[in-house]
């Protein structure tokens, strides 16, 4: 038997809605060699996959990290390298949503950073295998953890920064850029979005259901079995009738008419809709396989909740009084705060404080304006009297004050070097 080239390490999980991520995974086998992942990735994963130029290789460090969980080209790249580097000998069908590929676009499916409950990562520790991030985590329409009912954080607590899927350093559950634990009790940063709880958690729930199924839906999903599988939904659901189901799922008959001859495929966020509003599971859905005993409910029992959109106001509609009331305390801390590091701190965009608080924002922005020019006369105060005392110095040595001779005895020899600093330097010289 060969030997592989990685350990193959066991992904976490699989045929769960708990099943780990093939960039969590990565991260875990990162650690188990000793590596760091930006290591791992260019020195072993990118030539395995056959990317000539490491600068687009190691661009999944940065941006495009979450491909990697997708399902597209980067995904079966990256899964069939590991499962070379590995000789196949554990399975990774099912760590991201590759068998989902004849059926869904990259477009609206996954997050572009990390998202995490913490309290499922406080759990996780004392584990023998350690914590891992779900693919269920990775999904943007998955807004609340089924377990433990609350919202998934996406901003770390403690440095209010967004945690990317790869950095250097990367380990699972701790910020890519403070590297502090993200496991705890606390309440997200981006608030409780619009929508029950109940809503948020039945969506999460049907989405946990399909990556519970994954592993055994590899090649058996294809447009022509969704087809079937949206034609059985509207004969079990709404008779047949498809006014009835169109106005059920909130979507114009026409557009379902499409779904049903095949011509149009719905959307990762249509398909949960349709089982959303139906309560058939996706992987019949999917697959056009139905059991014979099939629970499906009649009529909607709560309010769907839509994705949260990402390029628009909506999503921070009712952002205005925690808004007010940050920039309000940020007139009272010292040193001031900028704007953008009040909006930061709160996650939301800076532009806000300016349409919905000018008045606040302005005194905010003054306020800082004055501090900052206050701060550099004083350290220009500083450093003229620091230029002042070294060349009065070398003058009683007998040494001609230079740049070079005041650069090695001055703390600020960065602002000697700037024209401002030649200009003061010249006229003490002078007089």
């Amino acid at each position: 038997m060969k030997r592989p080239k990685l350990f193959p390490l066991r992904p976490l999980e699989i045929g769960t809605p708990q099943a780990e991520s093939l960039s969590s995974y990565v991260c875990r086998l990162a650690e188990a060699h000793s590596l760091g992942v930006a290591t791992l990735i260019r020195w072993v994963l990118v030539p395995e996959i056959g990317i000539e130029d490491h600068g687009k290789g190691l661009r999944y460090l940065s941006s495009s990290g979450h491909l990697v969980n997708g399902v597209g080209k980067v995904a079966k790249d990256w899964l069939e390298a590991l499962v070379r580097l590995t000789e196949g000998i554990v399975p990774l069908i099912g760590t991201n949503l590759l068998p989902l590929n004849p059926v869904s676009t990259p477009r609206h499916l996954l997050r572009k950073n990390t998202a995490w409950c913490p309290q499922c990562l406080e759990e996780s520790i004392s584990r023998d295998e350690g914590p891992h991030e779900p693919l269920l985590w990775s999904i943007l329409l998955v807004r609340s953890c089924p377990k433990h009912e609350t919202l998934l954080s996406e901003i770390c607590p403690y440095c209010k920064n967004k945690v990317p899927y790869f950095s250097a350093n990367r380990r699972v559950g701790c910020c890519a850029v403070c590297r502090r634990w993200l496991g705890g009790e606390y309440e997200p940063l981006e608030g409780r979005p619009e929508g029950g709880a109940e809503a948020l958690a039945r969506s999460a729930e049907i989405v946990g259901k399909l990556l519970a199924d994954l592993p055994s839906l590899d090649r058996k999903i294809a447009p022509e079995s969704l087809a079937k599988g949206i034609r059985t939904t509207i004969e079990l659901s709404s008779g047949g009738n498809l006014t009835v189901f169109a106005r059920k799922i909130g979507k114009k008959k026409g557009a379902v008419s499409a779904w049903r001859s095949g011509k149009v495929v719905p959307s990762f966020q249509e398909l949960v809709r349709i089982s959303f509003a139906t309560g058939i599971p996706l992987t019949s859905i999917l697959t056009g396989k139905f059991p014979e005993n099939i629970n499906f409910q009649t009529k909607e029992a709560v309010e769907w909740v839509p994705m949260k959109k990402t390029k628009s106001g909506n999503s921070y509609k009712n952002c205005e009084t925690a808004l007010r009331k940050a920039l309000r305390t940020g007139l009272e801390r010292d040193p001031p705060p900028s704007i953008a590091t009040i909006t930061k701190e709160i996650g939301v965009p800076t532009r806000y404080a300016w349409l919905y608080c000018p008045d606040l924002a302005r005194e905010v922005s003054e306020r800082r304006k004055n501090f900052l020019a206050l701060s550099f006369d004083m350290r220009e105060s500083v450093f003229m009297e620091e230029l002042f005392m070294t060349i009065k110095g070398l003058e009683k040595l007998g040494i001609y004050p230079s740049l070079g001779k005041i650069g090695e005895k001055i703390i600020r020899k960065a602002k000697l070097r700037r024209d401002q600093g030649r200009i003061l330097w010249e006229a003490e010289i002078k007089s």
